[in-house]
């Protein structure tokens, strides 16, 4: 099988695994008990009520999958890079009907709530990040409500998010009438002329005490820079946060000034 250098170790998807499952505590998931013995890849629950095998796997719909990580994390990055289930199936060396199972389960285990369906509405933080390295080149445009977990993001395969995206964000995501607060970039200057809501702006300098600071550093791990303040569901880590590339839309300029 061939692993591509956007492939993480298999060491590396079983940490990212152990957090996005378990947070940072490991626990049985059949008692709950914290005491835990590894043996290899397989942990065992010490509560002598209990006294359970598990895996990483056994709290969630990969448990009792045949096939090893990162050959799911491949078919699965095949699968989002909407690559066709022959030319999967060759570079995995797994068979096109264990291909095509796997493309089934992963669009039957989307989440119920869809990101398109995500309307913020209140007072409202916006930022961007950005990631440009040779092979690997993208950037994301966020939002987050402020004081709650609510958040809505788009990933864009290009370094720079330009106005024309960041209105167009705002129309999807961003409830008319809402206070948005951004860092004060020239992409959000009089952008309240193009989309209904309340802009208010604070530089990045005084990001220590910024309303804007909140989504600057969530925005920050989705793309492998920043602190760890990310969403209890995000696998990105230094991969990158693989998004839709329909999102971007196509190039205007109807929103320059």
């Amino acid at each position: 099988m061939n692993i591509l250098h956007q492939i993480p170790s298999e060491v590396k998807i079983r940490r990212e695994l152990k957090r996005i499952v378990f947070g940072k505590t490991l626990f049985c998931p059949h008692c709950g008990s914290k005491g835990i013995r590894k043996y290899d890849n397989r942990y065992r629950c010490s509560a002598k009520h209990c006294r359970k095998w598990f895996s990483l796997t056994s709290p969630t719909w990969l448990k009792n999958a045949k096939l090893n990580l990162q050959t799911i994390w491949l078919i699965l990055w095949a699968w989002q890079k909407k690559i066709p289930i022959d030319q999967t199936s060759k570079l995995t060396g797994v068979s096109r009907p264990t291909t095509s199972h796997w493309y089934k389960r992963f669009r039957d285990n989307l989440p119920k709530e869809k990101l398109l369906d995500t309307r913020l509405t209140g007072n409202i933080q916006i930022d961007e990040a950005y990631r440009d390295k040779k092979d690997n080149r993208y950037s994301i445009i966020g939002a987050k409500k402020t004081k709650t977990r609510q958040i809505a993001f788009e990933c864009l395969p290009k370094k720079s998010v330009e106005r024309y995206e960041a209105v167009d964000f705002l129309t999807r995501y961003i409830a008319p009438g809402s206070n948005l607060c951004s860092d004060g970039a020239a992409i959000y200057q009089k952008i309240d002329n193009w989309w209904p809501v309340n802009h208010q702006f604070e530089y990045h300098k005084r990001i220590e005490d910024a309303s804007v600071s909140a989504i600057s550093l969530s925005l920050g791990s989705f793309s492998g820079k920043g602190c760890s303040t990310c969403t209890d569901d995000c696998s990105c880590d230094d991969q990158g946060c693989i998004g839709d590339e329909d999102s971007c839309g196509e190039t205007g300029s109807e929103y320059d000034d």
